[in-house]
C-alpha cells in the first residue's frame, strides 16, 4: 500500500508451484521478482511438479533445510500454490520434528486438499466426457501424472 509493504525480512519466503509447473519455465519468476523488489529473500522450489506428494515432500525438506541453514538460521515461510501446497503440507507432516524450528508458516492458494473437481467429473460415468474419453481420460490423469 502506497509503495510500502508490511511482509517481515526475517524470513526466507519459499514458493511452491503446481502441477504442471515444468512446462512453465515463468511459473512464479513475476512473484519472484516482486519478492525481490520488495528487498525479501525469496526462491522458487524446483520440484518436479508430476512426482508423488511424498517424493516432493522430502525434496522440500531438502530446500527448507539448506534454505534455513544457507541463510544463518531465517525461517522459512512456505507459499504454496495447488498441488504444491498439497506438497508442502505433506512435507511439514511427514517431517514435522525436522522441520518445526525451520518453518514460520505455510500460505497456501487453490489447493486440492479434496481432490480435483474437474478430474473426478472427467472420471465420473455420465458426467461431461463419454467412456472413449473418460478411458483416455483416465490413462492420461492415472498413469501418466499418477
Amino acid at each position: 500500500r502506497n509503495g510500502q509493504h508490511s511482509l517481515p525480512d526475517c524470513y526466507v519466503y519459499l514458493l511452491i508451484p503446481g502441477l504442471l509447473s515444468n512446462h512453465s519455465p515463468l511459473y512464479f519468476v513475476n512473484i519472484k521478482r516482486v519478492f525481490s523488489k520488495m528487498g525479501l529473500a525469496c526462491h522458487i522450489a524446483r520440484i518436479h511438479s508430476e512426482a508423488s506428494v511424498e517424493r516432493n515432500a522430502w525434496e522440500l525438506k531438502q530446500y527448507i533445510e539448506e534454505l534455513y541453514w544457507g541463510s544463518g538460521g531465517k525461517r522459512v515461510m512456505l507459499l504454496g500454490h495447488s498441488k504444491g501446497g498439497v506438497d508442502a503440507a505433506a512435507a511439514l507432516s511427514i517431517y514435522s520434528q525436522e522441520l518445526r524450528d525451520k518453518v514460520s508458516g505455510l500460505a497456501l492458494v487453490q489447493c486440492p486438499f479434496g481432490g480435483s473437481p474437474i478430474a473426478s467429473d472427467i472420471l465420473r460415468e455420465g458426467q461431461l466426457a463419454d467412456r472413449e474419453t473418460r478411458r483416455v481420460m483416465e490413462f492420461l490423469i492415472c498413469k501418466l501424472i499418477q
